[in-house]
C-alpha cells in the first residue's frame, strides 16, 4: 500500500502533484474518491482535496514569506482557549511556514484571513474544493499528530480560530471622520480631546460589545448578538484604533476607527455633528482661537554634544534593578513613571520594596514612599530591614545580628522617608507636593505610590473615573519628567475570575481598576504573578516605551519569605 491508497482508507480525497500542480485533470476527486487501484499507480508530491468529501477537512496555511503570524495567532488560542491547539495536526512546509490542520462542519472557502500591510496573504484557508500538498511529500514534515487522527472541532471552536486569524489583518483602512464645521472646529477639538482622553472599553460594553480578553495590550471584542466566543473586533491591535472585520455590526468591517468615532456612530448614529456638539457640553475641546497661549523654547545649545554622545555610545540603558535576567527587560530611567500591577498577595509590594532597596545599596538612590497598606510604619521598616540584611530580624536559624538590624536602620533611615498615610483623605496633589518637598531637602531619586487605589480620588464631578486617572497619570508623569525622578505606581486590576483549575489569569495593564489609560499613560509596566506555592514570582514586562530601556518580556524570580528578597532562578 502506498501513500495515496494508505490516506484512501483514512477517509481523505487525495491527488498527485508536482511543484504543487495537480499531475490531471482533478477536479471529479472534489466529489467522489479514486480508487485503491487508480492509486496504486500514483507517485510524486501527495494532496489532500479539503471540504465535505474529506469528512469537513479545513487547513489554514501560514505564509512566513509575507510576514511570521502563526505565533501571535496561536497566543491568542492559548489565552482565551487553550484546549483548542492540541487538536491540531500541524505540519511545516517548505518555505517555513505551516499548516494548521483539523475537520469541522462549518464550509469554509479558499479565503484569505490576514494580510501584511502591502495586502499580500499571511494566513489563508484551504476549504471546500480546495487542495493542499502534504507530508511525507518531499520538504513537508509533520510536527504535531498526523492523519492517524484528526480532529473534529465544534461550530464554536471553528468561528473563533478563524475570527482569531481575522483579528490580525494588517490591510485595513481608516475610516475619516467628516470634517466639522468651522464653529466646531477651531482651536482644539472635541474629537481630538477625546482620542487623546478616552477609553471606549466602557462605551462598547454599553451597547452591548462583550469584552472577551486582552492579550499584549490589545483587546479582544465580540459583537453585541453573537453566539459562542467568536472575535469581532480589536482594540488597540493598531495604537488606538477599533478594527471590525465582523460583517454584522454597524461598522463598515474591514476598516479602523478612532474612539472618537465609535462614539459618534454608537450614541449618535453616525451624526458627527451633533457628537460634536454633545462632547462640547460635556467638556471636550475648546473654541478659543484668540486665547494666548505661552510655551518655553527647548534650550538647545547643547544638543549638539548631546548627539554626539549618543552616536559615539549610545543611549544609557539605565540603573540595574539588581536582578541581570530582568535587566535584559526592565532597566531603571530617571524621569519615567512605571506602573505595577498583579492580584493581591501575589507580591507587587515586595518586588517594588526589593527593587529599591537594590536601587540603594548599588547606586545610593533614595526615596518617597507612600505605602498605606504597609501600616504601621514599623512593620514596613522589619521589611526593609530583612531585604537589606538578607536575614530574618525575628526567630529564625539564619537571624541577623542587633548590630547588623541597627546598620540597616541607619540605611533605611538615610535612604527611605515616609509620607505619611495617617492623614484624613489625602489625594494625589498631597502626596506630590510632600515628595517635591524632599527632592528640594533630601535629593531624592524616586518616589513610589503603593497601592494607587488607596489614594482618596478627589475627582470633580464632570469628569469621569477614566478622565481623571488619565489626567492624574499626565500629572504625574510630567512631575516625574520635571524632576527627573522615576515614579512607580503600584495598581490593583479589576476583580477577575479563577479559572477551572483555581488559578487568576494573569492581569493587564488594561485591567487596572479605574481606565484603559494606566497603560496608555505608563513609561513602563509590569505585573507580578505567582501560579503556584513554591514562591516562583513571574515577572511579566508588558510595556516598555522606550527600546533602549528594556522589552517586553517574562522572566522568573524566587520569592525568599525569610529575608523578603527575591533571588534570580537557574534557567536551563
Amino acid at each position: 500500500m502506498n501513500i495515496f491508497q494508505k490516506y484512501l482508507s483514512l477517509g481523505l480525497s487525495v491527488i498527485p502533484c508536482k511543484d504543487k500542480i495537480p499531475l490531471f485533470p482533478w477536479k471529479k476527486y472534489q466529489t467522489e474518491f479514486a480508487t485503491q487501484e487508480e492509486a496504486s499507480n500514483w507517485s510524486g508530491q501527495i494532496a489532500c482535496i479539503c471540504g465535505a468529501i474529506s469528512s469537513g477537512l479545513i487547513v489554514l496555511d501560514f505564509d512566513v514569506k509575507n510576514g511570521e503570524r502563526y505565533s501571535e495567532w496561536l497566543q491568542i488560542l492559548l489565552q482565551y482557549k487553550p484546549e483548542i491547539p492540541s487538536k491540531f495536526i500541524i505540519e511545516k512546509t517548505p518555505s517555513g511556514g505551516c499548516h494548521v490542520i483539523f475537520r469541522s462542519d462549518v464550509v469554509l472557502k479558499n479565503v484569505k484571513l490576514a494580510c501584511n500591510k502591502e495586502g499580500a496573504a499571511t494566513i489563508e484557508t484551504r476549504g471546500e474544493g480546495g487542495y493542499f500538498v502534504c507530508a511525507p511529500s518531499e520538504k513537508y514534515e509533520f510536527t504535531y499528530g498526523n492523519f492517524e487522527k484528526i480532529s473534529k472541532l465544534s461550530n464554536e471552536e471553528t468561528d473563533f480560530i478563524i475570527t482569531a486569524a481575522m483579528s490580525l489583518n494588517e490591510k485595513i483602512e481608516e475610516k475619516k471622520e467628516p470634517v466639522l464645521p468651522h464653529n466646531q472646529s477651531s482651536g482644539l477639538t472635541p474629537f481630538d480631546d477625546y482620542n487623546t482622553r478616552h477609553d471606549i472599553s466602557g462605551l462598547l460594553q454599553s451597547h452591548g460589545w462583550k469584552l472577551l480578553f486582552v492579550k499584549n495590550g490589545v483587546a479582544f471584542f465580540q459583537r453585541p448578538g453573537k453566539d459562542g466566543r467568536g472575535i469581532s473586533a480589536t482594540w488597540n491591535a493598531v495604537p488606538d484604533r477599533f478594527y471590525v472585520f465582523s460583517t454584522a455590526t454597524n461598522f463598515e468591517n474591514n476598516h479602523i476607527y478612532k474612539a472618537s468615532a465609535v462614539y459618534s456612530l454608537l450614541e449618535h448614529n453616525g451624526n458627527y455633528s451633533e457628537a460634536a456638539k454633545r462632547l462640547y457640553s460635556e467638556g471636550y475641546g475648546s473654541r478659543d482661537i484668540k486665547k494666548e497661549v505661552t510655551a518655553k523654547l527647548v534650550e538647545t545649545s547643547n544638543m549638539k554634544k548631546a548627539i554626539g554622545e549618543i552616536y559615539l555610545h549610545g543611549y544609557n540603558k539605565g540603573k540595574t534593578t539588581g536582578w541581570k535576567n530582568l535587566d535584559e527587560l526592565y532597566s531603571v530611567i530617571k524621569g519615567q513613571m512605571t506602573v505595577i500591577t498583579g492580584m493581591p498577595s501575589m507580591g507587587k509590594s515586595q518586588f517594588l520594596d526589593a527593587l529599591m532597596i537594590n536601587l540603594a545599596m548599588s547606586q545610593d538612590w533614595k526615596f518617597a514612599v507612600f505605602s498605606p497598606e504597609n501600616y504601621p510604619t514599623y512593620m514596613h521598616y522589619h521589611q526593609l530591614i530583612e531585604k537589606r540584611v538578607g536575614k530574618a530580624l525575628t526567630d529564625s536559624a539564619n537571624r541577623m545580628t542587633m548590630a547588623e538590624a541597627e546598620q540597616a536602620i541607619d540605611f533605611i533611615d538615610n535612604h527611605f522617608f515616609f509620607i505619611d498615610a495617617t492623614e484624613d483623605e489625602i489625594n494625589l496633589d498631597a502626596i506630590l507636593n510632600k515628595a517635591q518637598d524632599l527632592i528640594a531637602t533630601k535629593k531624592i531619586d524616586g518616589l513610589s505610590i503603593d497601592p494607587w487605589n488607596e489614594i482618596e480620588i478627589d475627582k470633580p464631578k464632570d469628569l469621569s473615573t477614566t478622565e481623571y486617572i488619565g489626567k492624574s497619570l499626565r500629572v504625574s508623569r510630567k512631575f516625574a519628567r520635571r524632576n527627573n525622578i522615576h515614579l512607580w505606581i503600584a495598581v490593583h486590576p479589576i476583580k477577575m475570575q479563577k479559572d477551572k483549575e483555581g488559578k487568576y489569569p494573569v492581569p493587564e495593564l488594561y485591567d487596572c481598576e479605574g481606565s484603559a489609560q494606566w497603560r496608555n499613560k505608563a513609561d513602563n509596566g509590569i505585573c507580578i504573578h505567582r501560579h503556584s506555592d513554591d514562591n516562583l514570582t513571574n515577572v511579566i514586562v508588558q510595556k516598555i516605551k522606550y527600546r533602549y530601556t528594556g522589552h517586553p518580556g517574562e522572566v522568573v524570580l524566587k520569592f525568599i519569605k525569610e529575608s523578603g528578597r527575591y533571588e534570580e532562578t537557574p534557567t536551563w
